[in-house]
């Protein structure tokens, strides 16, 4: 997508934070305001309309339960089921566990140990701390939310100097995280899951290939 001006550029960058704070959502434990939110499709309309400004493909999401109550006790069952039963989950949530295998301490681990250094150098707080390793793959969505959402105020400011460092980080965490595992991740969830909301999230995430770091 070709950016003519400042405007266009932060108005991108604050899209790409929103997309990566859904997906974010999405890959958390899931709770009833997540459940009310793909029953009343406000969850995916704004999904969707964050596809459409960065120029990716919308997303058809329909729930199949009587209410929003057992949508989310569906939705907790498949996540417990993909990503948590005691050495059988279908999928892991954190990249070194992922890329390493599932004897990879959760909280003390190179990728982890990094992310949350990356953090820290960002003064970067995210709510799950301690409950959540650094590199699960919803604190490093909301990271790079937090990252773009800092770009687009930069932007907007005009102030190159923030511009710089905000792209730096990006590009950085991007490179040793996310790019290291996201689509292996995302083709595993598609692989192993018939939910249709999990579907839904892979196809998401396996269209993010198509996002470039903003120059």
């Amino acid at each position: 997508m070709q950016l003519n001006d400042l405007n266009e550029r932060a108005a991108y960058a604050v899209n790409i934070s929103d997309l990566f704070s859904l997906l974010s959502i999405g890959f958390k434990s899931p709770s009833r305001e997540l459940a009310a939110g793909l029953w009343d499709n406000s969850f995916f309309h704004d999904m969707n309309a964050c596809l459409e400004s960065l120029g990716l493909d919308h997303i058809s999401y329909h729930p199949i339960a009587n209410d929003a109550d057992d949508l989310y006790h569906q939705i907790n069952q498949e996540y417990t089921r993909l990503f948590l039963a005691p050495w059988n989950e279908k999928v892991i949530l954190t990249e070194g566990a992922f890329l390493h295998g599932k004897k990879t301490a959760q909280f003390i681990n190179e990728s982890a140990l990094h992310a949350e250094q990356c953090y820290r150098h960002s003064l970067y707080l995210f709510e799950e701390k301690g409950a959540l390793p650094g590199d699960h793959i919803s604190v490093e969505f909301g990271f790079l939310a937090f990252l773009y959402a800092n770009l687009g105020l930069a932007l907007q400011a005009e102030r190159a100097d923030l511009v710089e460092k905000s792209q730096q980080a990006i590009q950085l965490f991007s490179q040793m995280h996310l790019q290291r595992w996201l689509h292996s991740f995302m083709k595993s969830v598609s692989t192993e899951t018939s939910n249709t909301f999990y579907q839904a999230l892979a196809r998401i995430g396996l269209q993010l290939d198509n996002l470039s770091i903003l120059q």
